[in-house]
């Protein structure tokens, strides 16, 4: 009975031995590498390890349509990926190039096919030369828009001479740029001038390619390492110790490791937590307010933090920040902030955050009302005593608030 048992497990492990060498064989030598062009495949699958085998091949791809700034289509694998304030994994994404059909809709799900092509871009690896669609299924979510903000510039009779602001985004690429980074600057670019007084030609805008998406607001630099370090260089010789600085910035961001956080400029580029400070560093003003609408914001805390310095950041080191989810193309931070300084909605819907009733909406009572707001998962902080630490809402906490009642 013992030979038998002994000799039936024999035969088991042969018969097992012999599915992992037919499994190999069949994985690395008998399988396709490339499916038939007909049979729908995930953008993982394409643009993965074996990436370079799709290279000029048709293939089927499904994915969420969306236009970045309603003229740069991608296929993406999770819509939640269009509202993250964070570079875009590459094999979450494919771009599409060709003659994209009016009938697909923002945020429905489709099967596409076309030509695989090599990018010039060695990190994007492939695009995806259109040639049909199938629905496979329509979006049961409101579609992102992409429509730039109309903002009215007020006269200015007798602007303030002693405010200046420096409004940043880059947006990595073209991909990656969205309109809601453009609304954003837009926006506090308006509230500046009209409401607060910023002399115009005292805001410097960096932005994107140094294009921007509309005549509304000028744009003075491209979103370059040297253009952002260009800008402070300028204020170097404008800026004195009696002034005020107002810096936003919104876009992507990212950290790499800890709370050694970056923004993220154009044509790949990064401006780090240790750039902005040495830039600072260079300027002499009577105070700074800092606004970041970034992913892994909160990394900058630590480094800007200092005497007569308020920094607001819309989420911690290590959590993500969000384009808004209902209130049209803008950051859900940016959005609520700004509209308390404001006073009002992009909309004209009134805000109430006046909580002092003095008749002014102060940094600290943006900060506080933004908080409340926004319906997004990440956690705005706050700074102002400089101890490196910024600190959660209600302002004052925790040491921080000395300088609430600040005004832009």
């Amino acid at each position: 009975m013992a030979s038998k048992t002994t000799a039936l497990m024999a035969s088991i492990a042969v018969i097992l031995l012999a599915l992992n060498v037919f499994q190999y064989y069949y994985f690395n030598y008998l399988r396709e590498t490339v499916l038939p062009a007909d049979v729908p495949v995930q953008i993982m699958d394409v643009k993965g390890e074996n990436w370079q085998n799709y290279i000029d091949k048709r293939a089927t791809i499904e994915g969420f349509y969306f236009a970045v700034r309603g003229d740069y289509p991608i296929l993406v694998s999770n819509l939640d990926l269009l509202y993250i304030r964070e570079a875009m994994p590459n094999d979450k994404f494919m771009r599409l190039n060709g003659t994209i059909p009016q009938a697909l809709q923002p945020g429905d799900r489709y099967y596409i096919k076309g030509t695989a092509k090599q990018s010039e871009d060695e990190n994007e690896k492939l695009f995806l030369i259109f040639e049909s669609y199938k629905l496979v299924e329509a979006s049961i979510r409101p579609p992102k828009l992409e429509a730039a903000y109309h903002i009215t510039l007020t006269a200015q009779p007798q602007p303030a001479p002693n405010k200046f602001a420096v409004l940043i985004s880059g947006g990595i690429n073209a991909g990656g740029a969205r309109i809601a980074f453009w609304n954003d600057l837009k926006y506090t670019y308006s509230i500046l001038a009209n409401k607060y007084g910023y002399n115009r030609s005292n805001i410097i805008v960096v932005y994107k390619d140094g294009i921007g998406e509309d005549a509304e607001m000028p744009v003075n630099y491209s979103a370059t390492r040297a253009n952002v370090l260009a800008a402070f260089t300028t204020l170097q010789g404008r800026i004195k110790s009696t002034d005020s600085l107002f810096i936003s910035v919104s876009n992507h961001g990212g950290s790499s490791g800890s709370a050694n956080s970056y923004i993220c400029l154009y044509y790949d580029q990064s401006f780090t937590d240790s750039d902005l400070a040495t830039a600072l560093g260079t300027l002499s003003f009577y105070k700074l307010v800092l606004v970041m609408d970034i992913c892994r914001s909160g990394g900058f805390i630590d480094n800007i933090s200092g005497t007569n310095r308020l920094v607001v950041t819309a989420c911690m080191h290590n959590q993500s920040s969000f384009d808004a989810d209902t209130e049209g193309p803008f950051g859900e931070f940016t959005y609520h902030f700004m509209s308390a300084l404001n006073k009002q909605t992009p909309d004209g819907v009134a805000v109430y955050a006046d909580t002092d009733g003095n008749g002014w909406i102060s940094i600290g009572e943006a900060f506080n009302y933004a908080t409340t707001h926004i319906s997004t998962s990440n956690t705005p902080l706050y700074d102002d005593n400089g101890d490196h630490t910024g600190h959660t809402a209600p302002i004052p906490n925790g040491g921080d608030g000395g300088l609430a009642n600040t005004y832009p």
